[in-house]
């Protein structure tokens, strides 16, 4: 498995949450940059493993946390 618990992928992640929770239009659209996406696809895309669906708080694993901006915004309130 490789491990994408990274100082560049965590960078990435939380570039992309910040863009999701402070420039969301009305519509919940908001403007990302591409090697941040990018990044962050790359490393889901290698930490899956087949079949498998897990989820954890990405310490000491190597897989991405999945969460929406629904559930980032009940975190702010």
């Amino acid at each position: 498995m490789v491990d994408v618990n990274t100082k560049g992928v965590n960078d990435a992640f939380e570039r992309l949450s910040a863009a999701a929770l402070q420039n969301a239009d009305s519509e919940g659209n908001c403007i990302v940059d591409t090697n941040d996406l990018s990044t962050l696809l790359m490393a889901f895309t290698l930490s899956k493993q087949k079949n498998v669906n897990t989820y954890s708080s990405g310490e000491g694993v190597s897989h991405i946390v999945t969460q929406t901006l629904t559930d980032f915004n009940a975190k702010v309130e």
